[in-house]
């Protein structure tokens, strides 16, 4: 790997330096790189396929928000 190269995704990089919440498109490109990573059968243009309830498409969306958040989301203040 090139001095250049990295793997850590740009979004996490932004994130953590800036101090700040993800954007839509920040979580979502993560999560199609983390499902195209995990689930090597799948393209990161696979993404746009899957449906809302693929649990492809939501283990990779909830570990795009840990990565970019740093903690698992407390499913107590969810459930209202």
């Amino acid at each position: 790997m090139s001095e250049n190269q990295s793997n850590i995704a740009p979004e996490i990089i932004a994130c953590m330096a800036e101090g700040r919440d993800p954007t839509v498109h920040e979580l979502t490109r993560l999560a199609a790189r983390i499902a195209s990573e995990v689930w090597g059968r799948r393209s990161a243009f696979a993404w746009g396929g899957l449906t809302s309830d693929d649990s492809v498409r939501l283990i990779s969306l909830r570990l795009a928000h840990v990565a970019l958040i740093g903690q698992v989301p407390d499913k107590r203040s969810s459930e209202g």
